[in-house]
């Protein structure tokens, strides 16, 4: 019933020469920009998930704290930290794969691979 819509992509960088292509227009030819795009994914879901399950572990860690349990709670905090390094490495790493994507694109009009 409903189709996605593309949108044309509006390119305003002037096209890379022979000699400014570099590592980052042999990774695009190669097919090896296709691989990234689980990984991408991956990362997109971390950087939006864990900063919900952080909302949730504050609140459980809450909960604990006022029934007296200072061990749980404690536990749940620590657990809470290592959800937030792992959604900071997530963000940094989300960058990253964006940046080589978006590198490793040609510009429109670019026959020069096929």
């Amino acid at each position: 019933m409903f189709r996605p819509v593309r949108l044309p992509r509006i390119d305003t960088t002037p096209p890379l020469s022979e000699n400014c292509g570099g590592f980052l227009a042999q990774f695009h030819r190669s097919g090896n920009a296709m691989r990234l795009r689980p990984l991408l994914n991956t990362l997109l879901a971390l950087a939006l998930a864990l900063p919900i399950i952080q909302c949730v572990l504050i609140w459980v860690r809450g909960l604990l704290l006022s029934m007296g349990d200072q061990e749980g709670a404690a536990i749940i905090g620590h657990i809470g930290t290592g959800c937030l390094v792992g959604w900071a490495i997530g963000l940094v790493g989300l960058v990253i794969v964006l940046a080589i994507v978006v590198a490793g694109e040609r510009p429109p009009g670019d026959d020069a691979g096929s």
